[in-house]
């Protein structure tokens, strides 16, 4: 379930967020980050209402940001009218699929331990399979599907396959390559290395300004967090350069994708504040006073000690 929050950026319960350093969890406003798209699909999904949610999606302006709105679902109750969407299907409209498989991994995050829950990811594969056949241009369903074959434990292979899909259709989604970190992490079926090994690839070949360097970040974070390994000066030189080229650098703020700057700010955040690094984390934090954000920032902080503030981010990395 870790892995399923982090990529999320969600956690079970809906009340607000403790002041301890215990998990954090996102409520309303969090995961509608001030954006109207989101708030407008939200309403939509709250009302039961398929058309309403056909026409908030249309108005998120990039695939990240319909994919976020999709992502800020968050239930663990049966929903006969979700069903009864897919069912009175057109064919070739793979929508009522996405939203139902989407909602299912939610659910998935939402939900207790108690139950068979593969049996829930096993059917938001076929939701979202049944997705990407019927709206072919879609990375949505591709991103989806590396989430759901992370949590299934599919060979890695596969992983990178659905990865490449959804690049082919949307080359500068920052969901899918975050995901395939959190996929192939030392905690499921892949390593620390091979993560480590695709973060330095990304920051090798993407354009400066891209926030698709947010992955060297979270496969930082995956590597050195807690002590698992010492990071050595030469990494964190990566890991400041490749900030330097991405959240720092001016042409960082032209991306069209609004969700995609804010988690990337967050990501280098995160692995700055884990690592001790005051003077990097200040200037992260200082991009981030100037853009909306939510609660992956709540609790960092330069003055927060490190061990505090990895204790924090632990509770969603399990």
């Amino acid at each position: 379930m870790a892995f399923l929050e982090r990529v999320l950026g969600r956690s079970a319960s809906s009340t607000p967020a403790a002041t301890t350093d215990g998990p954090d969890v996102l409520g309303r406003d969090d995961r509608v980050r001030g954006r109207a798209d989101i708030a407008g699909f939200l309403d939509a999904f709250d009302a039961s209402d398929p058309e309403a949610i056909r026409r908030a999606l249309a108005t998120a302006p990039t695939w990240g940001e319909r994919g976020a709105c999709l992502d800020a679902v968050r239930t663990n109750e049966s929903l006969p009218w979700l069903d009864g969407w897919v069912a009175g299907a057109e064919p070739g409209d793979g929508l009522p699929f996405l939203v139902r498989g989407s909602t299912a991994l939610a659910s998935f995050a939402a939900a207790s331990e108690d139950g068979d829950v593969s049996d829930r990811i096993r059917q938001a594969e076929l939701d979202l399979l049944v997705a990407a056949r019927a709206e072919p241009d879609s990375p949505l369903p591709w991103v989806r599907l590396i989430v759901s074959g992370g949590l299934l434990g599919i060979p890695n292979a596969e992983i990178v396959f659905r990865l490449d899909e959804a690049m082919r259709r949307d080359p500068t989604n920052l969901a899918a390559h975050r995901a395939l970190v959190e996929a192939i992490s030392a905690d499921l079926a892949g390593s620390v290395s091979e993560a480590w090994a695709f973060a330095m690839t990304v920051d090798e070949h993407v354009p400066v300004g891209s926030p698709l360097r947010a992955v060297v970040a979270d496969a930082a974070v995956r590597r050195f967090g807690g002590g698992r390994e010492t990071a050595t000066i030469s990494a964190e030189t990566t890991i400041v350069t490749s900030a330097k080229r991405s959240v720092l650098h001016p042409d960082f703020a032209m991306h069209p994708c609004v969700i995609d700057r804010v988690d990337a700010v967050a990501a280098f955040a995160e692995i700055f504040a884990v690592l001790g690094m005051p003077t990097e984390l200040e200037r992260v934090l200082a991009i981030a006073d100037r853009m909306p954000h939510h609660g992956r920032l709540r609790g960092i902080s330069v003055s927060r000690s490190t061990e505090a503030q990895w204790s924090r981010l632990r509770s969603r990395l399990g």
